[in-house]
């Protein structure tokens, strides 16, 4: 891609979708919080923790081909 308007751009539209992955597993991790039994540190719901761990799995794999995309993105 040649036009720099449109690179700056992309990478200016990759900071946010960065910023809001960063955001949701901050919320992930106050689910998780919540899920926890502060009495005896016991999980509260096994389904809903094991499904909290997908997510969190899913985020950080977007995280990965954020952080890729913004390598393939540093020299253009």
């Amino acid at each position: 891609m040649d036009n720099r308007q449109d690179i700056k751009n992309i990478k200016e539209q990759l900071e946010e979708v960065k910023n809001n992955n960063q955001n949701s597993l901050e919320n992930l991790d106050a689910i998780n919080l919540i899920i926890v039994d502060n009495n005896n540190g016991r999980v509260k719901d096994l389904v809903v923790s094991a499904q909290m761990a997908k997510l969190r799995d899913k985020l950080r794999e977007m995280s990965a081909a954020i952080t890729e995309t913004e390598e393939i993105l540093k020299d253009k």
